[in-house]
């Protein structure tokens, strides 16, 4: 959640907010709420940096990274696992940070908890990637042409 991370000693004091799932991490102050399409925006709002670590798995594979792109939507930026589309849309540094190894999520993390001025950055940079490729504005015309595709063939 916002706040001041630039004065953090050697770690960082930080809030872990889980939406939709439960989790104990010891040393870690987490929250965790139940997910709920009517708040989730409103959930999701006051945070600094959306994660969304992924095995890499078929399973998650075949995820479509919506959880990523609610973080953009809402500006946001996001930290994922190079797993399926989430490598297609996050552009490494531009709109987002892509994390594989522990030293890499940590690192990712702690860059933009200690630097607002990134963090504003790269959250503008999602938000203009979600309206310019996946906004209902850019999608109902691609979805108009499959349909009218479908109903002549």
């Amino acid at each position: 959640r916002r706040r001041d991370y630039h004065h953090a000693p050697r770690t960082l004091d930080l809030d872990l907010l889980l939406d939709g799932g439960e989790i104990r991490a010891d040393g870690l102050d987490v929250t965790c709420l139940p997910w709920c399409a009517q708040t989730e925006v409103a959930d999701l709002a006051p945070l600094d940096v959306g994660l969304m670590p992924l095995d890499d798995d078929p399973w998650s594979r075949g995820k479509c990274g919506m959880k990523a792109l609610q973080y953009m939507g809402l500006a946001i930026p996001p930290v994922v696992s190079p797993v399926g589309v989430n490598a297609t849309f996050i552009q490494h540094g531009e709109n987002g940070f892509l994390a594989v190894s522990a030293e890499d999520w940590i690192a990712r993390l702690t860059e933009l908890l200690r630097n607002a001025a990134l963090r504003e950055r790269l959250g503008r940079a999602a938000r203009r990637t979600v309206e310019e490729e996946f906004s209902a504005r850019v999608q109902a015309p691609r979805l108009a042409q499959v349909l009218r595709d479908a109903a002549t063939s």
